[in-house]
Parts: C-alpha cells; sequence; structure tokens
C-alpha cells in the first residue's frame, strides 16, 4: 500500500536539504524517517504495557507471593526497565564523572 504525504514548504525544504547531505532521493530519507518513527512510537507503547504489568506485579509482590510464572515474568521485566534505563544511567553517570573532575580542579581555598 501507498499513500501520499503533503508536507508544508519549510517542511519539505528541511527535508530536501537533509536529503541532500545525504545524497539521497528526498522520498528515502522521508521513508525512513517515517519508518524510524513508528519503530519508536511501538516500541515506547510496548515498553509502556510492560512496565504497568511490571508494576502490577511489584504491588501483588508486597501483598501476597507471586507464583513461579509470575516471578519468571517479573525477573523479565525487571531486566527490560534495567535496558531502558541504561541509556540515562550512562548519560548520569557521564554528568557525575564531569561534575567530580569539576570539583576536583577548584582550587583548595575554595573547597568548604
Amino acid at each position: 500500500m501507498s499513500f501520499t504525504l503533503h508536507l508544508d514548504d519549510a517542511l519539505a525544504e528541511e527535508l530536501r536539504r537533509e536529503a541532500s547531505v545525504e545524497c539521497i532521493a528526498p522520498e528515502e530519507l522521508a521513508r525512513r524517517l517515517m519508518q524510524d518513527a513508528l519503530e519508536q512510537r511501538s516500541g515506547k507503547r510496548r515498553w509502556e504495557e510492560q512496565n504497568r504489568r511490571r508494576l502490577e506485579l511489584i504491588v501483588k509482590k508486597r501483598h501476597t507471593p507471586l507464583t513461579a510464572e509470575e516471578h519468571e515474568e517479573f525477573v523479565r521485566l525487571q531486566e527490560v526497565a534495567c535496558e531502558q534505563a541504561a541509556p540515562f544511567d550512562r548519560e548520569l553517570r557521564r554528568t557525575l564523572e564531569e561534575l567530580h573532575r569539576a570539583v576536583e580542579s577548584l582550587p583548595a581555598e575554595s573547597m568548604p
């Protein structure tokens, strides 16, 4: 199936410029961008569903023991949560390292 997408002039021109930089046709860049956006959107939706279930299991675990199947599901969902948090964790560590270096480079008399 195919369809035509109408863009306003400013967006169409930006698409042409970006496609030119990448040496590809604007239609190809638009296709790639659409595919990327749809993959991100479906990934976000999938994560929200998984995280909702993970939170349900956390609440249940506080009140009653999980079944073996629920425990396995919870462990798997916790692993997914760690994967989701990994980019944020890396950025947070980088920021912390930068702050640590900045504090170490301060003159000794400026330390409290």
